[in-house]
């Protein structure tokens, strides 16, 4: 099964969780937006965050909040982009868990490597590596965490 099959069954499975929360989700953004973006700001997306953003749209993600690329969206990473640059400057903030961390990719000559750094507050904003082989094995954990 694909990951946006992945992501649809999930969706169609736990839509009451998501239809009772409004807000906690946006809708799925277009390739066309995502590409202006990339181009914007000079790199490029893991597939997989694309994926998630075309099918389900940025909002949480079990107890995790997925940032949107839109510069307009009430979940948009800019904010928080700039807040890490003092700390990490060459990471993309996709996530926080509502604690004060971070999960971010790494930006590596102009492309979001699809691997997944923990960006801890307690130990002043550093990026530590993390369990998680790539963004759809932190989805897929995060899904199954929140909804077993």
């Amino acid at each position: 099964m694909d990951f946006s099959e992945t992501l649809r069954q999930f969706v169609s499975r736990y839509a009451f969780y998501l239809d009772d929360m409004p807000g906690l989700r946006e809708e799925p953004l277009t390739a066309t937006q995502l590409d202006a973006f990339e181009t914007l700001h000079g790199f490029s997306f893991p597939e997989s965050y694309r994926i998630l953003l075309m099918t389900t749209g940025a909002g949480f993600l079990g107890f995790t909040e997925i940032f949107s690329p839109a510069p307009d969206s009430p979940v948009s990473f800019q904010a928080h982009r700039a807040f890490l640059q003092p700390y990490c400057p060459d990471v993309f903030p996709f996530a926080a868990n509502g604690c004060g961390d971070y999960y971010a990719f790494p930006i590596v000559e102009g492309q979001c490597e699809d691997r997944i750094l923990f960006i801890d507050h307690e130990i002043y904003y550093t990026a530590c590596p993390t369990r998680y082989a790539d963004f759809q094995g932190f989805c897929v954990s995060e899904y199954t965490r929140q909804y077993p």
